[in-house]
């Protein structure tokens, strides 16, 4: 993601050239707004969140692959 552009490039292995998606009225302030509120809604009325630990672990596991793609420059497999 490219937040000065408001761009998401999706490279894939099978497409030479990549997928480019951009994001129109994006406020990146209001992310993290929405994504606290929702958290500490979530912690006074005991609601399973929208992203929940397995998310996250996934979500942790996706960008230590990007760092190690980058360093490699190579794909890194995800299985």
């Amino acid at each position: 993601m490219d937040l000065p552009s408001l761009t998401v490039t999706l490279h894939l292995l099978d497409k030479p050239e990549p997928d480019v998606f951009r994001v129109e009225n994006f406020d990146r302030n209001n992310l993290f707004l929405d994504q606290a509120r929702h958290f500490l809604h979530c912690v006074e009325t005991r609601e399973k969140p929208v992203v929940d630990l397995a998310d996250g672990v996934q979500s942790l596991r996706m960008a230590l692959a990007v760092k190690q793609s980058i360093a490699e420059h190579k794909p890194i497999d995800l299985d």
